[in-house]
């Protein structure tokens, strides 16, 4: 099992879900609102000199789906560079 963590730009947000649901990701938790600087985009903080935000998602999923999920967020973020994209995938142990 592996743990996706998908960072994004508010406005990403249909596009973010289509691509899981397009990999049979329909279980996750939501972060509605969060404030970064990243290397790619803007900063998102919520103020005034620096609007906008991102939203964080993350799930457990089976290893096999890990590739497409891979290849669906690289295609996103090959799309749209500069509005702040981000895909960590890490191990997962156990989930209680």
């Amino acid at each position: 099992m592996k743990q996706i963590t998908v960072v994004y730009n508010v406005v990403l947000e249909s596009r973010v879900l289509e691509c899981l649901h397009s990999c049979g990701i329909d279980a996750y938790t939501k972060y509605p609102k969060a404030y970064g600087i990243g290397h790619s985009s803007e900063p998102h903080m919520g103020t005034h000199i620096w609007p906008g935000e991102n939203r964080v998602i993350f799930s457990v999923v089976d290893d096999e789906k890990i590739p497409d999920i891979v290849q669906k967020i690289r295609e996103l973020k090959q799309k749209y560079p500069r509005e702040g994209l981000k895909l960590i995938v890490t191990p997962v142990e156990q989930v209680v």
